[in-house]
């Protein structure tokens, strides 16, 4: 399996559509997808398996934080390691950016991204009620230490 990363265009709209909308009950629209990836503060990365967009994610700079704004990998491929390495990457843009912490929200009720998020050493630092209107979130956090 040859996993790659690269920057999500809006060739790759369709695609990921298609992992969203599989993945998560509050979709963002195809036209949010496309303000992000406009906006000079933020990174969409698509994850490839042999060459086929199977996730992506989505996140911006914010002062010295990396804030993940969307991640998911799709419903068929999921369970396979995309998920960790999807977030490592992210992890390694934070470093060569210098940022110092990635931080994102997670539904309460997503128990398997929450278990997953703990063993890569996120912790959740906050709850949100009713941060998704029809369940509460954590906001989770991970220090990212700059090596050298």
């Amino acid at each position: 399996m040859d996993i790659s990363f690269c920057e999500l265009t809006r060739r790759d709209l369709d695609e990921v559509m298609s992992i969203e909308v599989g993945s998560e009950p509050n979709t963002w629209t195809r036209k949010v997808f496309w303000k992000k990836l406009r906006d000079s503060m933020t990174r969409a990365t698509a994850l490839r398996v042999d060459g086929e967009t199977r996730g992506f994610t989505v996140c911006s700079m914010e002062g010295l934080s990396c804030h993940l704004l969307n991640i998911a990998i799709a419903p068929d491929w999921r369970r396979k390691g995309l998920g960790t390495a999807a977030l490592q990457e992210v992890e390694s843009f934070a470093r060569e950016k210098s940022l110092v912490e990635i931080c994102f929200e997670v539904r309460e009720s997503n128990l398997p991204a929450q278990m997953l998020y703990k063993k890569l050493g996120y912790e959740a630092v906050d709850i949100l009620r009713s941060h998704y209107g029809d369940d509460d979130a954590y906001r989770m956090r991970k220090a990212i230490y700059l090596e050298g």
